[in-house]
């Protein structure tokens, strides 16, 4: 998991969430202030919006969607992802 938060946002928000929601997940926060020079290394046609979901498995199988999933379209998209 990547978090985009601010800097000012870390102490107060980030690890208050990732503690709240009990993520087991490593959650690494991207600090990088001028997005421009990241957003199209994650996905070409991103555009930045945020939430934004990232599945890849080796060089078989990537998707992309920039919204928010719920419960079960993630489900879905993981369990294609691990056909590959």
């Amino acid at each position: 998991m990547v978090s985009l938060d601010f800097a000012k946002d870390y102490e107060t928000k980030l690890l208050p969430f990732v503690k709240r929601k009990k993520l087991q997940n490593t959650v690494l926060w991207l600090d990088e202030p001028d997005g421009n020079t990241w957003i199209d290394k994650v996905w070409k046609d991103w555009q930045g919006e945020i939430p934004a979901t990232l599945i890849y498995r080796s060089t078989n199988y990537k998707t992309f969607k920039a919204k928010e999933l719920g419960e079960k379209e993630l489900m879905e998209d993981i369990q294609k992802a691990l056909k590959f």
